[in-house]
């Protein structure tokens, strides 16, 4: 059977560690492929990257379902150095065709119901207390980040009279629409109740949407 070229994925995701088992699984391990079948792999790897391989196909469907993961990669341009690591002139341009009319309001509705899941991880964290909290307390972050991410998206859009396509997000941006959401004391939450905590989060993510 035709191996994948193990040495040559782990270079292109850029996993320089150590590699505990690299395992076939899918359709190819079950012999229900077809001569056309990719291969699925689960790689167990000890460092500090955390690679997600996704097929074309995935990719196209996170973008177009709203993910603003995916989106923001399609919007910040392979010259940015240290953010695009490998990149096609071709592959740029047609994920940045991925982006339609109404793409904001998509993330909207992607964004609103990754929240609320994530709300419901932050409020198991909370229970267990102690340094358990800690991983709660940056799942709120990340909710308050989207939002920021979002408005800013928008401001961007809204300001220069552009589609969301034609955006060319730079790192240094990016990074100046996370840091609008944080506060000097965000660390003093990990002393508060899940009560407490609940309302202070809400209250910043209301001062994020009304912000200019």
């Amino acid at each position: 059977m035709t191996q994948p070229n193990i040495p040559s994925l782990l270079k292109t995701l850029k996993i320089p560690t150590k590699v505990h088992t690299v395992h076939l699984v899918g359709s190819r391990l079950w012999g229900t492929h077809s001569p056309k079948s990719d291969f699925d792999l689960l790689i167990v790897h000890k460092g500090q990257y955390d690679a997600t391989l996704l097929t074309e196909s995935e990719f196209r469907a996170r973008v177009e379902g709203g993910s603003l993961i995916e989106t923001l990669c399609c919007l910040i341009p392979a010259s940015e150095e240290g953010c695009v690591l490998v990149h096609d002139d071709d592959d740029e341009m047609q994920q940045r065709g991925l982006i339609g009319k109404g793409h904001l309001q998509k993330m909207r509705i992607w964004a609103d119901e990754r929240g609320q899941k994530d709300l419901e991880k932050a409020t198991k964290f909370w229970a267990k207390g102690g340094e358990t909290r800690e991983k709660g307390w940056k799942i709120l972050r990340h909710i308050i980040a989207a939002e920021c991410i979002l408005r800013g998206l928008q401001r961007i859009v809204d300001d220069d009279k552009i589609d969301l396509r034609e955006v060319k997000l730079k790192q240094e941006t990016l990074q100046r629409l996370v840091a609008n959401g944080r506060e000097d004391d965000d660390a003093a939450w990990l002393a508060l109740s899940w009560e407490d905590v609940q309302v202070v989060h809400r209250e910043r993510l209301e001062a994020i949407r009304t912000m200019r």
